[in-house]
């Protein structure tokens, strides 16, 4: 089943974060522990890693954009969903 992956929180301080770059493509597989995007913080770039299997059906969010924290920016799955 497919499911929304948010923003997560990669520094104390952090409220909002810049999508710098995905480092993934839509339709590439993800394991827990990959990197799958680098985000300008409020202190420093972060790597942001997934917690899930499955696919990266879609994202949500363009390089460059400001994103609040915990909002969608992508969506995993199973292949085909």
């Amino acid at each position: 089943m497919a499911q929304i992956i948010g923003l997560p929180k990669l520094s104390p301080t952090m409220e909002e974060g810049v999508l710098a770059r995905w480092a993934k493509k839509e339709g590439d597989n993800v394991s827990p522990g990959d990197l799958v995007a680098e985000v300008e913080t409020d202190k420093a770039n972060m790597d942001f890693n997934i917690d899930d299997d499955g696919v990266l059906l879609k994202f949500l969010v363009k390089e460059g954009e400001t994103v609040k924290l915990g909002a969608p920016v992508a969506i995993i799955g199973k292949a085909g969903e």
